[in-house]
């Protein structure tokens, strides 16, 4: 079986759990280890931080672009490429296109505005394409899965203590097609954005650990939220 978790801090405890309890290693992984792993990539390179600003300025050199009111200038555009790529980053993490952004009434305002990003992020697209580069956020659009990979484990299990993007659970539910796949989480009052993507015919009650099973869309267990052994052997 394989085991997830958030963070990397969570991921060593449970390492240190298992040398206690018994020294035998369980394959455990990050989620964002899995999910580099989870996915293919076919003929494409990892772009760093550096080329891909630079391409990202080169992209821009269009005339609408001055209509965001942001200078090519290299240190100024230096300053605001963060916020371009945290805008790309959360609309294809959430599966987001740009005509829903232009329809919807809280953007009516910003219409010309997203006009002119949906160009820059379609050139910026191109110029990955042609050098062979791949960015984050193109990964939604062209993974495919890793099934050699996937289907070296018969069970999954994922320990969510926190929300996950729309784009995190698609790939859950495709690789829980795959193999049987788990997740695990508590319900309290501050933390029921987490299960906003799961589509499950029971309802979801507060100050409740809950382990769902994936692949069959259903509840498997229910225990207290007053059970703390959140990290217990399944």
């Amino acid at each position: 079986m394989l085991k997830i978790f958030q963070t990397a801090n969570l991921v060593n405890a449970e390492y240190q759990k298992n040398l206690n309890q018994n020294g035998f290693l369980e394959k455990i992984l990050t989620f964002e280890d899995f999910k580099k792993r989870a996915v293919l990539l076919k003929n494409r390179i990892e772009i760093d931080n550096d080329t891909r600003i630079l391409l990202l300025r080169e992209a821009a050199d269009f005339k609408d672009f001055k209509k965001l009111h942001l200078s090519l200038d290299f240190i100024s555009f230096l300053q605001n490429s963060s916020l371009i790529f945290s805008f790309f980053e959360e609309i294809a993490n959430e599966l987001v296109n740009f005509n829903s952004l232009k329809t919807a009434d809280a953007y009516a305002e910003y219409s010309e505005r997203i006009e002119v990003l949906e160009k820059l992020k379609e050139r910026y697209e191109k110029i990955l394409d042609k050098k062979g580069y791949v960015d984050s956020i193109l990964i939604p659009k062209i993974y495919t899965l890793n099934y050699s990979f996937l289907k070296t484990f018969k069970k999954i299990l994922f320990y969510q203590i926190d929300y996950i993007n729309a784009f995190e659970m698609k790939l859950l539910e495709e690789i829980s097609k795959i193999v049987p796949l788990y997740i695990k989480f508590k319900i309290d009052s501050n933390n029921k954005a987490i299960v906003k993507h799961y589509k499950l015919k029971e309802e979801l009650e507060d100050n409740f650990y809950y382990t769902i099973d994936l692949t069959n869309k259903k509840i498997i267990e229910k225990e207290p939220l007053k059970n703390e052994n959140f990290f217990k052997q399944n």
